[in-house]
């Protein structure tokens, strides 16, 4: 992973010599990243990059004053900018290579392709670990979790529908009709949800403590928030007893738009 440092530079006012004005320039460092620069013909290692120069490394001196109008700059296997550069000067290092520093002339390089680059590699390496965690898992459970999803989705899309079908304006027929809808559709919930719960309870007992965590992150990922679009159950669940000010819970409890 490279890391981020900055510069601040100032622009003065030439009359009294003030500061009018101070730029914050990112400065990014290449530690564990592949990143070159197609420059005179080679392929040279970047050490650091801004918008306005690029640092790399060097076996040989570039002639003074060197410009070249069509770089390309690859960041991770990716061209991110073709920079019009112009050397401005050189150190040796004590592994006897140089460090040629470029200015870029025209067009910065946009810092915020090189920012995607870096984030898109981030979460495609995340996201192929996790599966690759989950191949570990007995593909019955996996299998249980994903039918539990659909089954508590399906169920709640045809509670819903029936709301929706309903004419809303008449306030009484709409408390009489839900309250007698939701301890039936309750009591059923009730009785199907430990059946489908229980038949975890095999894979489970069988597996590694390492894979039965797994398993149960994975549950929770695909059903906490299914389960928990109760406003009473996603309150318990995500604000700390004791919440001062709840206001939203107050307003659950007391307010009632059926009488006004």
């Amino acid at each position: 992973m490279g890391r981020t440092s900055y510069d601040e530079i100032e622009i003065l006012e030439f009359s009294n010599n003030k500061p009018l004005q101070i730029i914050r320039q990112d400065r990014y460092y290449i530690e564990d990243e592949h990143c070159d620069l197609l420059v005179g013909g080679k392929s040279l290692k970047v050490l650091d990059f801004s918008a306005f120069g690029i640092a790399v490394e060097s076996p040989n001196l570039f002639s003074p004053g060197f410009e070249e109008h069509e770089t390309q700059l690859v960041f991770e296997g990716v061209q991110v900018a073709t920079p019009h550069v112009k050397l401005v000067r050189h150190e040796k290092l004590d592994s006897g290579e140089f460090k040629l520093a470029f200015e870029v002339i025209g067009e910065p390089i946009h810092v915020e392709r090189v920012q995607a680059v870096r984030s898109s590699k981030e979460i495609l390496s995340e996201h192929d670990k996790r599966f690759r965690l989950l191949d570990q898992l007995p593909e019955e459970a996996r299998v249980l979790i994903y039918q539990f999803k659909d089954w508590l989705e399906e169920l709640g899309e045809r509670v819903n529908a029936l709301a929706q079908g309903r004419d809303q304006t008449d306030s009484r027929r709409t408390f009489e009709f839900e309250n007698t809808l939701i301890p039936i559709v309750g009591t059923y919930i009730g009785q199907e949800f430990p059946k489908h719960y229980s038949r975890l309870a095999e894979p489970l007992k069988n597996l590694p403590p390492d894979s039965r965590k797994l398993l149960v992150e994975l549950f929770r990922s695909k059903l906490c928030d299914i389960i928990h679009q109760s406003p009473f159950a996603n309150r318990v669940f995500k604000k700390p007893l004791g919440y001062a000010g709840d206001f939203e819970m107050m307003n659950l409890i007391y307010k009632s738009e059926n009488i006004g």
